[in-house]
């Protein structure tokens, strides 16, 4: 439900943004703002020059989890409980923040999973793993956000 708040807004937010703003930009912000799984990307295989398409596309870059092992396990079995599917499905980690300040860490990255009742065509969906680490109370605070079965990439078309 928060998604399709987050999506109307944001759509709403695109039409009538700041013309001299990047559209992607605006979108992006407000799927940030959501510690959504995905960003809008420019599609550079659109084949209109007059126009520009911008596409979904999984958030951060490809590595490897820094989470101890603990925590992966905890994650999996609240995804698995949460979505109906965990480590065996697991395909890999979008790294899009790990973050060490003086007050704490934060780690934010988004999981990959193969989960047939995904709506995407490669049965592919997406959750972002969020864990905030306070210094001070020495407590980990961790949360998971995203549709436990990813819909349809959006995509936006604009043609002069």
């Amino acid at each position: 439900m928060k998604y399709k708040v987050l999506v109307g807004t944001a759509l709403i937010t695109l039409l009538t943004g700041c013309a001299n703003q990047n559209p992607s930009t605006t979108w992006n912000e407000s799927l940030i703002k959501a510690k959504a799984p995905v960003r809008m990307i420019k599609d550079n295989s659109f084949p209109d020059k007059k126009g520009v398409r911008y596409i979904e596309n999984w958030a951060g870059v490809k590595g490897k989890s820094i989470l101890n092992e603990r925590y992966i396990n905890m994650l999996y079995a609240d995804i698995e409980k949460k979505c109906g599917y965990g480590k065996e499905q697991f395909i890999e980690a979008y790294i899009v923040q790990h973050t060490n300040n003086p007050t704490g860490n934060i780690i934010e990255e988004v999981w990959l999973f193969n989960d047939s009742k995904s709506l995407r065509d490669d049965k592919i969906s997406g959750l972002t793993v969020y864990l905030e680490y306070d210094k001070k109370t020495d407590f980990t605070k961790g949360e998971i956000f995203g549709n436990c079965h990813t819909g349809k990439g959006m995509s936006f078309t604009f043609s002069d």
